[in-house]
């Protein structure tokens, strides 16, 4: 067996990484869709996001969502200082990027993200 070099290691790695990419971009797309679909970004803008009432049941399917959204920079996310917990709630917040999707904003995206 022949031990791949540092230079083919580091080839592989970033090929297996855009294969990934690629893989699964849609659930990027999805989870856009759905934020988009259930107005998060007008909650919000709208409210802090710590005063938006959300069924028990939803809340760790909403904390997946928001999540992937994150990561993926679409939303932002802090932590309220002074909290003491070691579980502290997180609250998120709007980046540019999700500013777009604010449906009140004349140059709103929504709908447009909204067809995929």
């Amino acid at each position: 067996m022949v031990l791949p070099t540092s230079s083919t290691a580091k080839a592989l790695l970033h090929a297996q990484l855009e294969l990934w990419n690629v893989s699964f971009a849609f659930v990027r797309s999805m989870a856009l869709k759905s934020a988009v679909e259930l107005g998060v970004a007008d909650a919000i803008e709208l409210h802090d996001s710590h005063e938006a009432k959300v069924h028990p049941s939803k809340i760790p399917c909403l904390g997946r969502l928001m999540r992937a959204l994150t990561a993926a920079g679409v939303f932002g996310v802090q932590t309220p200082s002074g909290g003491g917990s070691d579980d502290p709630p997180l609250y998120y917040t709007l980046t540019p990027t999700s500013s777009l999707l604010v449906g009140l904003s004349p140059q709103s995206q929504a709908p447009i993200t909204a067809m995929t």
